[in-house]
């Protein structure tokens, strides 16, 4: 999540991610999605943010991760 708390100001930044503690390589991407926008990205080491106020002042993602095994439910015999 990242959130711009200046209701005046545009801010923009670069967020860093730590590739290995997601279980990734350094150079590799991952899809994310914005929970706010619906909106899909691809997020990688270094990422470019610019949050407006009044339009688009935060992103919350999510990490899609479709090799995953979906949770919950009951298992099917």
């Amino acid at each position: 999540m990242v959130v711009n708390l200046d209701p005046h100001h545009t801010q923009e930044a670069t967020v860093s991610l730590d590739m290995p503690r997601l279980g990734l390589d350094w150079h590799e991407s991952m899809p994310v999605r914005d929970e706010l926008t619906g909106e899909t990205y691809h997020w990688g080491r270094t990422n470019y943010v610019r949050l407006e106020p009044g339009h688009r002042p935060a992103h919350v993602l999510t990490v899609l991760r479709p090799s995953s095994p979906p949770t919950g439910g009951s298992p099917t015999p």
